[in-house]
């Protein structure tokens, strides 16, 4: 009797289970909403500026944009290694002087939004901005859209 409790409990182990992964919509717009604040210092009037770095297509891979000549591998798993990732194309956008797509102002509450952007990846990049005698700067971000964190 134990033995075939055993048995069908192995082969329960053992039966594959199938998960459907949902397609991304691709033809669908986003947008971006930024807060931009230093603990409870609010960071009004500076300049957010957006670079549009990768396509991404129906089952989530990216694929960098044309001018972005990069061997840098877009499938990266951990917060650290994106970071490092965002810092190296801000580099490189730097030195090829390549063009943001959309830019905006934080406003008094150190918000600002852009909006109809297709899928894609994303790199968030602020501009120096000095307050009260500081000066604060804001690390280089990516981000997909869709995001669905």
């Amino acid at each position: 009797m134990k033995k075939r409790y055993l048995l069908i409990l192995i082969l329960f182990l053992f039966t594959p289970f199938f998960v459907n992964a949902e397609n991304i919509d691709i033809n669908k717009s986003g947008s971006i909403n930024i807060i931009y604040k230093y603990g409870d210092k609010i960071i009004n009037n500076s300049v957010i500026k957006l670079y549009k770095v990768a396509d991404i297509d129906s089952s989530g891979e990216f694929k960098y944009l044309d001018e972005y000549k990069l061997d840098d591998s877009l499938e990266v798993n951990s917060a650290s290694a994106w970071n490092d990732l965002a810092i190296k194309i801000n580099k490189y956008i730097d030195t090829n002087k390549i063009n943001n797509i959309n830019n905006c102002t934080t406003n008094n509450e150190g918000i600002c939004k852009i909006s109809n952007l297709t899928t894609g990846l994303y790199l968030i990049a602020s501009s120096i901005i000095t307050k009260d005698k500081y000066k604060y700067l804001s690390s280089p971000s990516l981000i997909s859209l869709p995001n669905y964190n």
